[in-house]
């Protein structure tokens, strides 16, 4: 059986090919420990299938956050049935033991718990740096400023995250996908993660786009979840969920 095993690993996007077997079947007769979801950004609405099916109680799924340059995994979060309409943005759990999340300003200074910053990770199994990249390694490799050993380094992730005032840290976006338009800063990654919380869409890709009458735009690509179809009416239901 495909998930015959403990512990089962995806990224999100292939789960959901996985998801459809299991519906088909109407459950597994050997329902794995845990699933760990990883390598890409989860939408935590789209796991609502899952726990609808009988006996999906039985298995943990975690949603695991890390970076190559990190050692692949360096927080998780079990989601449950009762994440489903609650996040603005998907949580990723609170960091592993052995490392530290500092959540930092332009000026590498701490942002208070709420507000978006950007994630910097410390701590063991961070990397040297690249190869034959010594620029790229001294821009995204810093000596750690908060912590009293000597030569420890903090890696520039280029994730946006917010933490919330119980510990948790939420993913928002990257910030190579900020833009300016007319004199104001927006993160594109934002309005994507909040928009893809959406219970009538299932995936989607918002950029910026210039008219030929050089107007700037921001547009956003989706693909309807099961059952739904497009209809104008849609379109008044995300742009009163985004700004809510």
């Amino acid at each position: 059986e495909a998930m015959g095993v403990t512990v089962f690993s995806q990224t999100p996007a292939a789960f959901q090919n996985t998801l459809e077997v299991v519906r088909e079947r109407g459950g597994l007769s050997h329902w794995p420990r845990y699933v760990n979801l990883g390598g890409e950004s989860l939408v935590i609405e789209n796991l609502e299938p899952w726990f609808q099916i009988a006996g999906s109680e039985k298995t943990v799924i975690m949603n695991i956050y890390g970076i190559t340059e990190t050692t692949c995994m360096s927080s998780s979060y079990g989601v449950t049935a009762k994440d489903l309409g609650v996040h603005r943005f998907t949580p990723i759990g609170k960091p592993f033991p052995d490392q530290s999340f500092y959540i930092l300003d332009a000026h590498l200074n701490p942002v208070p718990d709420g507000i978006m910053g950007e994630l910097y990770i410390s701590g063991a199994g961070i990397a040297e740096g690249y190869i034959g990249q010594f620029a790229l390694t001294r821009e995204r490799f810093l000596l750690d400023p908060f912590t009293s050993e000597a030569n420890d380094f903090m890696y520039k992730s280029g994730d946006l995250v917010i933490r919330d005032a119980e510990g948790l840290v939420h993913y928002v976006g990257r910030t190579d996908s900020q833009i300016n338009m007319r004199g104001i800063r927006i993160e594109l990654g934002e309005i994507e993660s909040v928009l893809s919380s959406h219970e009538a869409i299932n995936k989607c890709f918002v950029t910026d786009f210039t008219t030929d009458g050089d107007e700037q735009m921001i547009v956003a690509y989706w693909t309807p979840a099961d059952g739904v179809a497009a209809d104008a009416d849609l379109d008044a239901s995300f742009k009163a969920h985004l700004e809510e």
